[in-house]
């Protein structure tokens, strides 16, 4: 999980800089989108992140036939971000479903029976009947 999300926070820091060196809101709107995908990813688990790591490849690949901007500087971050967001992609659907998902180490533990009596028993109660 740390290596995708390090490959969409990269995406997004270079597609950022593309839309204010002229890649326009298309360029910042996906920045946002790489960030979102990040929280995403650590929110899902299992089927649905493999389905969230083939919908961020096809958006790189779409970024990518979208990448040729108004100067050089800005198709190279474009062609750049889209190759990050499509290797950020095929890792997220390739091993998504082995990745830790968020709070699986807070399961819930069975109740304690020896704790539940002395409770009862605190209330005054008979833990018995």
């Amino acid at each position: 999980m740390p290596v995708a999300a390090g490959l969409l926070a990269a995406a997004a820091v270079l597609l950022w800089v593309g839309g204010h060196r002229g890649g326009g809101a298309a360029h910042s709107a996906l920045a946002v989108l790489s960030l979102a995908t990040v929280a995403a990813a650590v929110a899902t688990a299992g089927r649905l992140r493999r389905l969230l790591g083939l919908v961020v490849a096809a958006v790189g690949v779409v970024a990518a036939l979208a990448a040729p901007g108004s100067g050089a500087l800005t198709s190279v971050l474009g062609w750049l971000a889209a190759a990050v967001l499509l290797a950020a992609g095929t890792l997220l659907a390739a091993t998504g479903h082995r990745m830790p998902r968020m709070g699986a180490r807070y399961r819930a533990r069975p109740p304690d029976r020896a704790r539940i009596m002395w409770d009862e028993l605190d209330a005054g109660r008979d833990p018995t009947g």
